[in-house]
Parts: C-alpha cells; structure tokens; sequence
C-alpha cells in the first residue's frame, strides 16, 4: 500500500522546486524534486535519474532526505579533504 501511496504523491504532488545535474558523463539527467502532498500538505522529495530508455525515481519522505542529505554532505566532506 505504500508504494502506490508514494507513487500517486509523486505523480499529483505540487512541485516547489526542482534541481538538475548531469552523470554518466552528461548521458543521465539527476533531478531533485521538492514536492507538497496535495492532502495534508507534507513535503517530501522525488529523486529521478534518466537515461535513454531508463527512468528511476526514488520517493523521499522529510525524514529519509534528511538522513540520505546527511549521508551526501559526508562523502562530500571527503572530497573536500582530497
């Protein structure tokens, strides 16, 4: 049930803001999505990688993009220190 919940607040959620980057030497686009919950108005995150005939999305809750921005902020730490 969570899955079709996550999927329908991806596809009917209002869009905030919306980030992109290029991987894969610029063959994918990355894009971070801030997105409302149309019902009880909850923000939640929408990462989607997509390649030539290959879409991902990954649905974030506040909490998980927390976690996951946390995780990010320490390999970028690294790089910095390299």
């Amino acid at each position: 049930m969570r899955f079709f919940r996550a999927l329908y607040q991806m596809i009917a959620g209002r869009l905030v803001r919306e980030v992109e980057a290029k991987a894969n030497n610029g063959s994918t686009n990355v894009t971070l999505s801030l997105k409302q919950e149309t019902g009880d108005g909850k923000y939640f995150v929408v990462l989607a990688l997509k390649s030539a005939g290959n879409y991902q999305y990954a649905h974030f809750s506040r909490p998980q993009f927390d976690m996951f921005a946390a995780k990010v902020a320490a390999i970028h730490a690294d790089l910095s220190n390299r």
